[in-house]
This record gives structure tokens, sequence and C-alpha cells, in this order.
């Protein structure tokens, strides 16, 4: 059984919007280019042979088969969904969203390897596979093409660059 959620008490209001904008135009987003990134500076792992920041088609990979990546908010009983993911030597897990509430989400899981060893399988054998995870460091993205597609789409979303 998965752990819930843990909450902090700051929000995740750009990361929440964007997540559920995913979600409801997954199929148009994922047409125009399943390897668009999502805005975060946590992931410490990079994706596919050219070892890109989290793109959304290992997202909606992971939140429609990996448990640790999804759950009830604890706030408000909205769906929460991981967007980066990663640790240190002893100490790491899943940094998430609420949908509803925006509040900052994460799950505990153990070190880097850790973390590793939960995720690969799900994206092995995908374009999407982990290429490498960066001890100390992160991948990130600012996500502008994403948000740039989304407002394409007619989504507004509020603090995007």
């Amino acid at each position: 059984m998965t752990a819930p959620w843990n909450t902090d008490d700051h929000r995740e209001t750009l990361r929440g919007q964007i997540i559920r904008a995913l979600l409801e135009h997954r199929d148009r987003l994922l047409a125009v280019d399943p390897w668009l990134a999502l805005p975060q500076d946590h992931c410490c792992f990079s994706f596919g042979a050219r070892g890109r920041p989290v793109p959304i088609g290992a997202l909606f990979i992971l939140w429609d088969s990996c448990a640790e990546m999804v759950g009830h908010c604890p706030e408000c009983g909205d769906d929460g969904y991981g967007f980066a993911f990663g640790g240190a030597l002893t100490v790491g897990g899943i940094l998430g969203a609420c949908i509803g509430c925006q509040t900052h989400l994460w799950r505990p899981l153990g070190g880097l390897a850790t973390v590793g060893r939960i995720i690969a399988p799900y994206l092995r054998g995908t374009p999407f596979f982990l290429k490498d995870g960066r001890f100390g460091g992160t991948v990130g993205s600012d996500g502008r093409e994403l948000i740039a597609q989304l407002r394409l789409l007619g989504v507004r979303l509020a603090d995007a660059p």
C-alpha cells in the first residue's frame, strides 16, 4: 500500500494549474510533443537518449501506472500528482501538487537509488526511460514551450512566465 502524501505550507499554484490542464488536454498535447517539459527544478533524473528534463509523456505513463505518483490530497481530498522525484544518499522521494487546492505534496521513498528503482521499471522500454540520476543536482526546465502550448489551447495560468 502506498503511503499518503505529506504536505508543506506553501502552494504549487502554477504547477497545480498546469497539471490540471495537462489532464484536460492530454491527447492534444501528446500529439504536439510528448517531450514538452514541465516547469520544475527538482527532478534528479534525466530522460531518454538525450537526457532531457521531465517530459509530459513520462508523467502520463507514471500517473497511469505508478501508485506512488498519484493520490488524494490530505488538505482537500482532490487528486495530487507527482511532478518531480529524486533525492540524496538516504533521503528522497516524490514532489507533487494538488490539482484542487494547489497544496505542495511530497512522498518520502528513500534515497536517490531507491527512488530510481521505483520509477525506472515504469519507463523502461519507452522513449522516456531514465537515462541517469544526478546525485546532488537536478535536471530542470522553465517549461516555456509547454506553457506556450497550453496558452494556444486557451488555458489561463496564474504566475506563468
